[in-house]
């Protein structure tokens, strides 16, 4: 006896469209889809052609491939099949790490190495459902470069994939409408770093992509500091006389004493990561309320005592900032207004233990900060008093150092 109903199987293509007669003897089918299609699968794995078509999907399954038994109607709902291993790497250039190595907070060959980037990407969705803020990273100087989860391209040619990366990586940075990155400068200067993004368009990528190229450029401005000493602000400190930094604050234009609650830095703004220009979208700037201090743990040595100005190393002027002490702010136009940079330091004379006195000051400084510019002040300090040298160096930080090859490929065969 024939029942109605036959098995018409798409063997090893990944799911069960219909169910319409079996042989008899197997009794009558469930009534409902899903239920057809698990009844169905026991019997195809009683059969010797069945049994090799499961052993050949569960190996598809552990290496990567997709294998779905459809129990939904709606064909937007079918998942990526994978062809294989989405890949990145980098490329830097040799000179890299010696043209950074005195720049302070600069994103590094090794830092990279060390911190990882982070990467977005989106499937079909406007949340990050292929990538969430990926950490790569690399164990062997940036010859190659690893990530957790493996991500796979999707086998259709018109399923595309959108990736926006930014470095260095941090856990915390979430995007929202897809590609914008909630930014907030910490007060602590220590704690401030380099924030790149990039600018290649690395939108609607495919298995045919082959090569996806980021091109890193700085979205923040940097501030660093040096100094020198000088008798009456011109001649050079006489021997047995010293100098020692302790403090400085940079507050308000109004704020002469370093002990207002507010400054005139934004804290918070939203960089926007789809953005192919050589300069960064900032959006959604906070009102200015943000001042920043430094303390004899921000300047090089690190002594309690202060930074030492004296005759054998005020020639010309010294680095003032650590390594790890340069401000990172958000881009701003602060040439009308400007902002203050008060100061604190002693004054000592040798073989005079009671002979010592601090100096409190502020001078008024205005600045356009661009992003991608590094903006040194040099701090000339007198006896009495100090000023700023006019001659603010500005430099650009080189955007052909800071271009990256993400390989999302492949594997060869």
């Amino acid at each position: 006896m024939i029942h109605n109903q036959l098995i018409s199987r798409e063997t090893c293509e990944g799911t069960f469209q219909s169910i319409k007669h079996i042989p008899g003897g197997l009794g009558r089918l469930p009534g409902n889809k899903k239920g057809r299609q698990m009844y169905a699968l026991g019997y195809i794995m009683k059969t010797m052609k069945g049994k090799q078509c499961i052993k050949k999907l569960l190996r598809d399954i552990l290496f990567g491939g997709m294998f779905l038994l459809s129990a939904c109607s709606n064909e937007e709902q079918a998942e990526i099949v994978s062809i294989g291993e989405v890949k990145f790497g980098i490329a830097l250039p040799d000179t890299w790490e010696d043209n950074q190595a005195s720049r302070g907070d600069i994103v590094d060959k090794q830092q990279l190495a060390t911190d990882g980037f982070g990467v977005f990407a989106f499937y079909k969705q406007n949340n990050p459902d292929f990538m969430n803020n990926t950490k790569v990273i690399s164990t062997d100087q940036g010859k190659t470069w690893s990530y957790s989860p493996i991500k796979y391209w999707p086998h259709n040619q018109e399923d595309k994939i959108d990736f926006f990366a930014y470095a260095p990586y941090d856990p915390s940075f979430t995007v929202t409408n897809r590609s914008l990155l909630d930014y907030e400068v910490p007060v602590e200067v220590k704690q401030q770093k380099d924030l790149m993004w990039s600018n290649t368009n690395t939108t609607n990528c495919s298995k045919e992509t082959g090569t996806v190229s980021f091109n890193f450029r700085h979205a923040l401005s940097r501030i660093g500091f040096t100094a020198i000493g000088k008798t009456n602000g011109t001649s050079p400190l006489q021997e047995g006389v010293y100098i020692y930094i302790q403090k400085l604050v940079l507050t308000k234009a109004d704020d002469n004493t370093g002990t207002a609650t507010s400054g005139p830095f934004y804290s918070k703004g939203v960089l926007e990561l789809d953005n192919t220009n050589s300069t960064p979208i900032w959006e959604s700037l906070d009102a200015p309320n943000c001042k920043f201090t430094l303390t004899s743990s921000h300047f090089v040595g690190g002594e309690d005592t202060g930074f030492l100005l004296q005759n054998s190393n005020t020639a010309s002027p010294v680095p003032l900032n650590a390594a790890d002490s340069y401000l990172m702010v958000l881009p701003q136009d602060l040439s009308s207004d400007g902002f203050n940079i008060y100061m604190e330091y002693e004054v000592c004379l040798e073989g005079h233990d009671s002979f010592s006195y601090v100096n409190k000051h502020a001078r008024n400084v205005k600045l356009n900060l661009e992003a991608g510019m590094a903006y040194t002040l040099n701090l000339i300090v007198g006896l009495d008093e100090f000023t700023i040298d006019p001659d603010i160096i500005v430099t650009a930080w080189d955007q052909d150092e800071n271009e990256y090859d993400i390989n999302v490929g492949v594997p060869a065969t």
